[in-house]
C-alpha cells in the first residue's frame, strides 16, 4: 500500500506543479545585464597540474597553480550563480613570478602556467554553449623589462621607466609605453584584434584614467569596426578624473565607487542614501587588493552571510553591472595579501548565501527592467530605503534595511495594484490613503514587483483544495481496498 500511495503523491505533485506556470519569460539584456565574475586566474583553481612548473604555493609572491582548466571545471557552478560574463585577470605570457599577469612579455600570447592555445579555445567553446562572455584584463601601456621589445635596442624609443606610487610595486619589473607613437598603438590594437579573433568578448584596461584619450578612442573604434559587440571596460587607479574616460569605455570600475559601496554595507546601521548608480558603473564591493567584503564585514561584527545578502541586493539591483570577486559566493575571508588573493576555498561555504545569489541572479535573468529600467529612490527610513525600477513592461520595487531594527517606507503606485515579494513571498497592497507600505524586519532586503491586486485566489485555493480532497479520496479507497484483501 505504501508504494501505492506514493505513487499517487507523485501523481498529484505532477499535476500541480505542472500547471503552475512561469509569470515572466527570461530576455535579452545589454551590458547592465551582465552579472561578471572577476578570476584571479592563477588563485582560482588548478585544473592541470602538468603547467605546475613555476607553481610554489609556499611563496606567496609565486605562481600558485591556478589556470584556465581550473576555470573550465567550475564553469557549471559559475552558471548556476547567474554568472553571465567572466572577467580574467592577464592571462598574456608573463616573466618569472608574473602570476597577477601585469608583467607582460607578450600580448599575443598565453602564459604556459594558465594553460595552452587550445585550453583557451576549450573555455572559449564551453563558455559560449552556456551564453558566457569572456573578457580579458590587460594593462596595455606597460611591458615588463624582460620583454623581447625592452630588449630590442630598435625599441627603445617606444618605453620609458615607470615611477611606481604607493602601493604599486609590481611596476618596478615594468616599463611604460608611449600610447602616443603610432607605432606602438598599432602594436597593441593588432594584439587586440587577435584576442577577439581568438574568442575574447572584451578587455578591461587597467589603469585606463591614465591612458591618452586619443589611443583610447582609436583603439576603441578600431576594434568596434571589426567586432562591434565587444566590451571596453575600464579599470580606473583612482588618482585622476573619469570624466572623458567615461565617453570611451562600456563600463568603468572605480575604486571610490566600490570603497563606498563596501563602507556602507559593511557596518549595520548606515543609510544607504546617496550610493553610486550609473549606467556605466561596474558596481563590487571587493577585488584582488582590497580587504575581503567578508572580512570588513566581520571585524564591524556584523555576520558575513547578512552583510552579502545586503549588498548584493543593491548590486543586482541597481543601475549598473555588478561584478563578483572570486569566492564572494562562499564568502572567503581576507585581510591583506596574500589571504586576499588565496586558491578558493570551493570545500567550504554557506549553502544558503549560495542560494541567495542563485536567486538573484535568476531574478536579473527573468526581468529585463534590472538592465535597462530607469532608477530611482522613492523612500527612506534610517538605514531603510527603497528605490524603484520601470520600464515600459515592468516595475520593481527594491527593499532594503541595512538598519538594527524593523522599519517601514511607504511608496506611492498605481491604484488597484500590489506588490509581490520574489525573495520571501511577501504581498503589500494598497492601503486606504492609496499608498504601499513596505515593512522589513532588521537587516534584511526584498525586491517587489509590481501587478494588479488579484485579491484572494479562490480559483488557486479551490484547486489545492480540490487536490487535498483528490488525495484524501485515493488514500480512504486504498485502505478499504487493503482491508477487504485482508479480510479475505
Amino acid at each position: 500500500m505504501k508504494y501505492k500511495l506514493g505513487f499517487v503523491s507523485i501523481v498529484l505533485c505532477m499535476v500541480f506543479f505542472g500547471a503552475v506556470s512561469l509569470k515572466y519569460e527570461q530576455k535579452e539584456s545589454n551590458i547592465q545585464g551582465e552579472i561578471m565574475y572577476y578570476i584571479l586566474v592563477d588563485r582560482f583553481n588548478n585544473g592541470d597540474h602538468a603547467n605546475d612548473q613555476k607553481v610554489n604555493v609556499q611563496d606567496p609572491a609565486s605562481f600558485h597553480g591556478g589556470d584556465l582548466k581550473g576555470i573550465i571545471e567550475k564553469l557549471d557552478d559559475l552558471e548556476a550563480l547567474g554568472v553571465t560574463t567572466l572577467v580574467l585577470s592577464p592571462i598574456m605570457q608573463n616573466a618569472p613570478k608574473g602570476y597577477h599577469g601585469y608583467w607582460t612579455e607578450d600580448i599575443t600570447k598565453i602564459d604556459p602556467s594558465f594553460g595552452t592555445e587550445s585550453d583557451w579555445q576549450q573555455l572559449v567553446n564551453r563558455a559560449q554553449v552556456k551564453n558566457m562572455k569572456i573578457v580579458v584584463a590587460f594593462a596595455p601601456s606597460y611591458i615588463a623589462k624582460s620583454s623581447p621589445i625592452a630588449k630590442d635596442p630598435k625599441k627603445q624609443a617606444w618605453y620609458k621607466p615607470v615611477a611606481p606610487a604607493g602601493g604599486e610595486s609590481w611596476k618596478q619589473n615594468v616599463y611604460e609605453l608611449d600610447l602616443g607613437q603610432p607605432e606602438v598603438q598599432q602594436y597593441v590594437k593588432e594584439a587586440g584584434l587577435a584576442w577577439l579573433q581568438k574568442g575574447a568578448d572584451g578587455f578591461l584596461l587597467k589603469d585606463a584614467d591614465r591612458l591618452p584619450t586619443a589611443f583610447l578612442t582609436e583603439f576603441r573604434e578600431y576594434l568596434k569596426v571589426k567586432h562591434p559587440a565587444f566590451y571596453l571596460l575600464a579599470e580606473f587607479s583612482g588618482d585622476a578624473s573619469p570624466d572623458q574616460q567615461l565617453l570611451q569605455a562600456d563600463a568603468v570600475l572605480n575604486p571610490a565607487t566600490q570603497k563606498q559601496l563596501a563602507q556602507t554595507f559593511e557596518k549595520v546601521d548606515k543609510p544607504l542614501r546617496g550610493l553610486p548608480a550609473d549606467a556605466k558603473a561596474i558596481l563590487s564591493v571587493d577585488d584582488q587588493e582590497m580587504l575581503r567584503f567578508a572580512q570588513a564585514a566581520g571585524e564591524n561584527g556584523r555576520n558575513a552571510a547578512t552583510a552579502w545578502k545586503l549588498a548584493l541586493t543593491y548590486l543586482y539591483g541597481a543601475k549598473g553591472t555588478p561584478m563578483l570577486y572570486q569566492g564572494s559566493e562562499l564568502p572567503m575571508y581576507g585581510k591583506a595579501l596574500p589571504d586576499i588573493q588565496k586558491l578558493v576555498e570551493f570545500n567550504s561555504g554557506d549553502p544558503k548565501l549560495q542560494e541567495y545569489f542563485e536567486r538573484l541572479g535568476a531574478l536579473r535573468k527573468q526581468f529585463s527592467v534590472f538592465s535597462d529600467g530607469d532608477f530611482e529612490q522613492v523612500g527612506s527610513e534610517a538605514g531603510m530605503t527603497v528605490y524603484k525600477r520601470s520600464n515600459k513592461e515592468e516595475t520593481v520595487y527594491i527593499a532594503i534595511n541595512n538598519d538594527s531594527n524593523a522599519r517601514a517606507v511607504t511608496v506611492h503606485a498605481n491604484a488597484q495594484m500590489q506588490l509581490d515579494g520574489l525573495l520571501g513571498d511577501n504581498i503589500v497592497r494598497e492601503d486606504k490613503e492609496g499608498s504601499y507600505t513596505i515593512t522589513l524586519p532588521r537587516e534584511t532586503a526584498e525586491i517587489y514587483v509590481l501587478e494588479k491586486d488579484k485579491g484572494i485566489n479562490w480559483p488557486f485555493i479551490g484547486f489545492i483544495i480540490g487536490v487535498i480532497a483528490i488525495f484524501i479520496i485515493a488514500v480512504l479507497l486504498l485502505s478499504r481496498k487493503q482491508k477487504k484483501r485482508a479480510g479475505a
